[in-house]
């Protein structure tokens, strides 16, 4: 098997003067490499002023031992935020853009996320040439399951152990870090917290009390598969378990689910999302004998639901953007706005969500995050309610105008970027997790 930190030691005799021990210790030819991508691979300046073509990279490597360390929970778990086109917050980019590691080092421009199933290395891709004497030339991602990262991660952080103790070093700043680490990962309900509180987006110890103090309770109350797709959907609504009971008996209304009659679906993560929802929405449209549109009645009586639910509003603020079905309760808050286009959409995500093989039945959650989950709901309900087929087939051409793509959202009941996304054909797709296998 592949290794994909690759690490092959080098005699940095002296360099401890100058950049202290643990940097003599881990000097190394370093590469990043797995299915055939090679993400170390470069162009260095030589004395002589030629450039050297290179597949690893000289680096000390106590620096990206610590970074990996202290950001191992938000790199496996963490998705990607939505950005409408700005550039990715500051702190989001410190805990996920390798070359932040720094310490004088010229790292690989990659980052790294992941949609709670799949990891990507993505390279940065500049058009502007670099003045640096290393230039890295990588531009292919790669997809991996996100438990092939983190053993890939453990078995780095293990060999620069071993690495310092050979070295007579005991007290380095990762050697405390990944300690801490090894006993969070030994300890479940310190492993479920720090994992929680990566997917809020908070460094290890980062996240106010008042989560840790909610979290053993919405634990208990939602299951753990619930409260990652809760943390990840964002602070506003990581409330108490008191909190989401109220709500659900508050604002939500009763439904009497039917059985869709078609086997449970079981996520493979070596495939984008996308791939498993377009089928399985083909596969209950053809079993409840459906073409065209979903009319408002027919999508409200296979959900369980009183059409009048499509154009209900008056949740609280701090729910909107949260669809919440309590399977216990049959109770169900739909907090999708006040656009009939988008709460339909919402109900369309919860008969994906319902598909699905998972182990916290007990509650469905529909959330703005881009987990694989979320992905799958989103990818299920647009094709649902708007089949790509069907699209392309009422047009006489591979593009459209607005006034088209406007009247064909109004045919199927659903928004213009459904349409949209339809008519992409997935060549637009800009995230690597959503076009790559892994």
């Amino acid at each position: 098997m592949e290794e994909l930190f690759g690490v092959s030691w080098i005699d940095a005799r002296g360099l401890a003067e100058y950049e202290g021990g643990p940097c003599e210790a881990t000097s190394a030819d370093f590469t990043i490499q797995g299915n055939g991508v090679c993400l170390t691979r470069n162009d260095v300046l030589e004395a002589d002023g030629h450039w050297q073509f290179r597949e690893h990279a000289r680096l000390c490597l106590h620096p990206l031992a610590l970074w990996l360390a202290w950001n191992f929970y938000r790199l496996s778990y963490e998705p990607i935020p939505e950005t409408r086109s700005r550039s990715l917050p500051l702190e989001w980019a410190l805990a996920h853009d390798m070359a932040n590691v720094g310490e004088g080092y010229i790292w690989p421009p990659l980052t790294i996320y992941s949609d709670g199933a799949r990891s990507v290395f993505r390279p940065g891709i500049t058009e502007v040439e670099s003045l640096d004497p290393v230039r890295y030339t990588s531009t292919v991602p790669l997809v991996l399951p996100v438990t092939d990262l983190q053993e890939a991660i453990l078995r780095f952080l293990r060999l620069c152990q071993s690495r310092l103790s050979a070295q007579g070093i005991s007290d380095a700043p990762f050697q405390q870090v990944f300690a801490e680490l090894q006993e969070e990962l030994q300890d479940d309900r310190a492993r479920r917290w720090r994992k929680t509180e990566a997917m809020l987006g908070f460094d290890p110890d980062g996240a106010p009390q008042g989560f840790l103090d909610v979290f053993p309770a919405l634990m208990d109350y939602l299951g753990e598969e619930n409260v990652s797709e809760l943390a990840a959907n964002g602070e506003r609504t990581f409330v108490s378990a008191t909190d989401f009971k109220s709500w659900m008996h508050a604002q939500g209304i009763v439904r009497q689910p039917q059985a869709l009659g078609l086997d449970p679906v079981d996520l493979k993560v070596n495939s984008p999302a996308w791939i498993t929802a377009m089928a399985s929405a083909q596969s209950l449209r053809r079993h409840l004998g459906i073409q065209g549109q979903v009319t408002d009645r027919r999508l409200a009586e296979i959900c369980g639901v009183k059409p009048e639910a499509i154009l209900h509003d008056g949740l609280p603020e701090s729910l909107d953007q949260l669809t919440v079905y309590s399977a216990d309760e049959k109770r169900l808050v739909l907090g999708a706005g006040r656009r009939p286009e988008s709460r339909r959409f919402a109900l369309a995500r919860l008969l994906g969500e319902e598909l699905l093989e998972k182990k916290d039945k007990q509650f469905s959650l529909i959330t703005r995050s881009k987990t694989y989950r979320q992905k799958f709901q989103r990818a299920f309900a647009a094709e649902f309610l708007c089949p790509r087929e069907e699209v392309q087939n009422r047009l006489d051409c591979d593009s459209a105008d607005e006034e088209v793509i406007a009247d064909i959202a109004e045919s199927f009941r659903v928004s213009t970027y459904v349409v949209e996304h339809a008519l992409e054909n997935g060549s637009r797709v800009k995230d690597p997790l959503d076009i790559s296998a892994a």
